[in-house]
C-alpha cells in the first residue's frame, strides 16, 4: 500500500511541475509582451516630448518677439531670452525621456523578477513536496519563506537602485542647461 501512495505522489508532483512549467512559460511570454508595450508607450511617450517641446520653443520664440517688439526691447535680448527658453524646454524633455526610461528599466525588472520569483517557487513545491516528516515539512517551510523574503529584499534593493539612477540622470540633464546658459553669457 505505500508503494501505490508513493506512485501517486510521484505523479502528483510530476504533473505539478509540468503545470508549473507551462505556467513560467505563459508567465514569461506575458512579461515579454508587458515589456514591449512598456517599450512602445515609453517611444510614443517621447516623441509627444520632442514634439510638445519644438512646438513649444516656436511659442516661445514667437511670443518673445512678440512682446519685444511690444516694449521696444532689442531684437537680441529677445532672441537670448528665445534661447535660453528653448534650453530650459530641451533640459525638461531629456530629464522627462530620462525617467520614463528609468520607469521602463523598473517594469523590466519588475517583471524579470516576478518571472524568477515564479520559478523558484515551483522548485520550492517541489521542496515541500519531498518532505516525509513534519520536521522535515516545517524546515521547508521556513526555508521557503526565508527564500522569498530575501527574493523580495533583492527586488526592492535593485528596483530602488533603478529609480535612483533614473532620477539622478534626469537631475543632470536639468542641471546642466544653466551651465551651458552661464557659459554662453
Amino acid at each position: 500500500m505505500n508503494q501505490p501512495a508513493e506512485q501517486t505522489t510521484r505523479k502528483v508532483a510530476e504533473e505539478t511541475r509540468r503545470a508549473g512549467r507551462r505556467m513560467a512559460d505563459i508567465s514569461e511570454r506575458a512579461a515579454r509582451a508587458n515589456a514591449e508595450i512598456v517599450e512602445g508607450n515609453t517611444q510614443a511617450a517621447q516623441q509627444m516630448w520632442q514634439s510638445g517641446s519644438e512646438l513649444a520653443s516656436l511659442l516661445a520664440a514667437r511670443s518673445v518677439d512678440q512682446l519685444a517688439r511690444a516694449f521696444g526691447v532689442a531684437t537680441d535680448e529677445a532672441e537670448d531670452t528665445a534661447q535660453q527658453s528653448s534650453r530650459n524646454l530641451g533640459a525638461i524633455v531629456q530629464s522627462s525621456a530620462a525617467l520614463t526610461n528609468g520607469l521602463r528599466a523598473a517594469w523590466t525588472e519588475s517583471f524579470e523578477l516576478m518571472r524568477r520569483q515564479f520559478e523558484r517557487s515551483l522548485d520550492q513545491v517541489d521542496q515541500l513536496m519531498r518532505s516525509r516528516t513534519p520536521q522535515e515539512l516545517a524546515s521547508a517551510q521556513s526555508s521557503v519563506v526565508r527564500a522569498q523574503l530575501e527574493a523580495m529584499i533583492e527586488g526592492a534593493q535593485r528596483i530602488a537602485e533603478i529609480s535612483l539612477q533614473a532620477a539622478g540622470e534626469a537631475s543632470r540633464k536639468v542641471s546642466e542647461t544653466p551651465d551651458r546658459v552661464s557659459r554662453a553669457a
